[in-house]
C-alpha cells in the first residue's frame, strides 16, 4: 500500500449550473492542478470535494476570493490492491483503534489498484494503524 498525505479541500456552493463552471474556472485561471475530485449535491446545495497539486495558501486564497468557502483537512492518498475484501479490511483495521473515516471515495482500473482518498479524524494514530495494516496484509508499504 502506497500512502501519501494530502491536503482535500471541501468546497460547499449553491447548487445551480454556474458554480462549479466558475469554481473550476478559478482553479484554472491559478494553475491550480485537481489530483482526485467528487462532487455531490444536497438538496440546494452542492460540496466539491478535492486534492489539489499545490500548497494551501495560494488554492485557498484563490478560491476565497472568488467568494468560495473552503474546508481543508489532511487526508491520505492511497494506492490498494484492487481485490474484494481490502476496503473492508482496512475500514477494520481503523475501526479497531477507534480511527473514524470522515471520507472516503476513489476509482480504479479492474487490472489496477485502487486509487482512495481517506481522511479521518486522528491523522497521526492512522498514519501508524496503516503502517501496521499494510504489513499485516503483506501489501508492500
Amino acid at each position: 500500500m502506497i500512502r501519501q498525505k494530502v491536503t482535500q479541500y471541501c468546497v460547499p456552493m449553491p447548487n445551480d449550473v454556474a458554480s462549479i463552471s466558475r469554481l473550476t474556472k478559478v482553479l484554472s485561471e491559478e494553475q491550480i492542478n485537481v489530483a482526485g475530485l467528487m462532487a455531490e449535491r444536497y438538496s440546494d446545495i452542492s460540496v466539491v470535494t478535492f486534492l489539489a497539486e499545490k500548497d494551501t495558501k495560494p488554492v485557498r486564497r484563490a478560491l476565497e476570493s472568488a467568494g468560495f468557502k473552503v474546508f481543508e483537512r489532511p487526508a491520505f492518498l492511497l494506492d490498494l490492491p484492487n481485490h474484494p475484501g481490502e476496503i473492508s479490511g482496512l475500514a477494520k483495521c481503523l475501526a479497531d483503534e477507534d480511527i473514524n473515516i470522515e471520507s472516503l471515495y476513489g476509482t480504479t482500473h479492474a487490472a489496477g489498484n485502487a486509487k482512495l482518498v481517506l481522511a479521518v479524524d486522528q491523522v497521526d494514530k492512522a498514519q501508524t494503524a496503516l503502517g501496521k495494516y499494510a504489513e499485516k496484509t503483506h501489501v508492500a508499504a
